[in-house]
């Protein structure tokens, strides 16, 4: 039997069923979009360290976010240890600049610290609230001007441009983790149901902010049928003294609620959609432990996903459909 042209087609029969191959249009031809144009540098909004895929597939994009006081660095060497398959990796600077600190140059997602005696901003603090705020819009703005796709120039014609948020995972510590969260449940982005693949919060937790908005039921009402379904793990330590426990498992069960919504039981209980991992012992601090690495490494398994090269470079590749 010869070999069918390219773009041909044939029907032949399986049993009492007609079926039709047809030639893919395009296959063996699909390398030039393995690789991912990152976000300018230029961009108004966040400085920001970058690493493509060491195996030239950047399918999926892995987002730190640092604790306060911290800097993208730490982060970028983290992503690099863990070296996962198909993924670009990206590690965010907070916006603001904590106080007394001018020459290491220490960052917070939103202003936690008082510029006259160097203490903590109590929760519900007028600054805490409006550095939230902005942060918020200034992210939804990175990633939908920068991170998504966009339209095609004649720059990037050897590269995808940008990641879907379906391949987006966030990952943040502490203060980095919340607003991580927050992004993804509160963000405002210009596609009006952008939904992220994942977010992995270690230490992080909604804020009393949210809280409190919650209680009057304006945060859910107004933001939650726009993000519903985003796979989110938290992790607290049993002896945080900076979330205390109690307060960890009431941010989680308001997070829950936002997350899930009306998502249906069985893709809660299959998908583990929703998930907060107590850590026995452990204070506050970034994951440690094989229990806590492991539910990391296992959401990522399923936020993150492989393209298979190898058969879309196939010269000779067929789609069967079935025929009247």
């Amino acid at each position: 039997m010869s070999t069918p042209k390219p773009n041909s087609s044939r029907t032949f029969e399986a049993g009492p069923t007609k079926l039709q191959a047809e030639r893919v249009d395009g296959a063996g031809s699909r390398g030039e979009s393995l690789r991912r144009k990152p976000p300018s540098r230029s961009n108004p909004w966040f400085e920001f360290e970058y690493r493509p895929s060491p195996d030239g597939v950047d399918e999926n994009l892995l987002v730190f976010f640092h604790g306060l006081g911290d800097s993208p660095r730490p982060f970028m060497d983290l992503g690099r240890k863990m070296n996962l398959p198909q993924t670009a990796i990206m590690s965010l600077k907070a916006p603001f600049l904590v106080p007394f600190t001018y020459d290491d140059g220490s960052r917070a997602w939103f202003p936690s610290i008082s510029e006259q005696d160097a203490e903590l901003l109590p929760p519900n603090h007028p600054r805490r609230f409006w550095g939230l705020l902005y942060t918020r819009y200034a992210l939804a703005r990175f990633f939908s001007d920068y991170v998504f796709p966009q339209a095609p120039s004649s720059s990037s014609k050897h590269y995808a441009s940008g990641w879907p948020a379906e391949r987006v995972t966030l990952f943040g510590f502490s203060q980095g983790g919340s607003i991580a969260i927050d992004l993804a449940l509160l963000g405002k982005f210009r596609e009006e149901r952008t939904r992220f693949s994942g977010v992995i919060s270690i230490a992080g937790h909604l804020l009393p902010e949210h809280l409190r908005l919650a209680e009057k039921g304006r945060l859910i009402d107004e933001w939650g049928p726009m993000t519903r379904g985003t796979r989110i793990l938290i992790t607290a330590g049993s002896k945080d003294d900076v979330t205390t426990l109690k307060d960890a498992k009431k941010a989680f069960d308001v997070t829950r609620e936002i997350a899930l919504g009306t998502q249906d039981e069985s893709e809660e209980v299959e998908g583990d959609l929703c998930r907060l991992l107590v850590v026995d012992g452990k204070g506050h601090g970034m994951a440690e432990g094989k229990a806590e690495w492991a539910a990391i490494m296992q959401t990522l398994s399923k936020t993150t996903v492989r393209r298979n090269t190898a058969l879309e470079n196939m010269t000779d590749l067929y789609e069967v459909k079935r025929t009247e």
